[in-house]
């Protein structure tokens, strides 16, 4: 007796997609419709005050100071780190106090 197999049936359903419009909009539909009239967003400048402002620009000012202020210890202690006799540690301090050597 001879076995014949069903012919495979294809579980997969064609859809057929518009030009232009993305899988997953396909999918989950199409987006929020936009409003026609996009609100104005209020001017975050609008509400500043002056005084805090200033304020904050001399923190800001400040902290950066002590940043190149840091940065200047770093080099000045690599240098001193560097130097291979007394006498050049003696004028790596020297010209940072301005001494003449």
């Amino acid at each position: 007796m001879e076995h014949t197999a069903a012919p495979l049936r294809s579980t997969f359903v064609s859809r057929t997609v518009t030009p232009g419009v993305s899988y997953a909009s396909f999918l989950h539909g199409p987006p929020p419709a936009t409003p026609s009239v996009i609100p104005e967003r209020p001017n975050i400048w609008d509400n500043v005050d002056p005084d805090k402002a200033a304020k904050t620009a001399y923190v800001f000012q400040e902290v950066s100071s002590i940043l190149d202020m840091l940065g200047d210890i770093d080099n000045f202690y690599n240098q001193l780190k560097s130097a291979k006799s007394p006498m050049e540690k003696f004028q790596i301090i020297a010209k940072c106090f301005n001494f003449a050597v």
